[in-house]
């Protein structure tokens, strides 16, 4: 029983966002990349600039993890282009 706790929670940190992604100004994430034709994939889509709360700009290595995150980034695609 001892592994499906470790299971549960490895799972569980999984889940929970990392805390420096708690700090980011979401509303403030701009896209590039985005070609229509490409439609519905937006393959080429990326975060280009961005900034946490305190209107820090984000760096390179933290647009490219939301940019990971394709559901965050097709939201944002999205609002771009409707």
């Amino acid at each position: 029983m001892n592994w499906v706790n470790n299971f549960d929670k490895a799972i569980e940190k999984m889940m929970t966002p990392t805390p420096i992604l708690q700090l980011v100004d979401y509303s403030s994430l701009v896209v590039e990349g985005i070609c229509t034709w490409d439609a519905p994939d937006f393959s080429d889509a990326y975060f280009e600039s961005g900034y946490f709360l305190d209107g820090t700009e984000l760096p390179n290595d933290i647009l490219e993890l939301l940019t990971e995150d394709g559901d965050l980034l097709y939201q944002h695609i999205e609002k771009t282009i409707y």
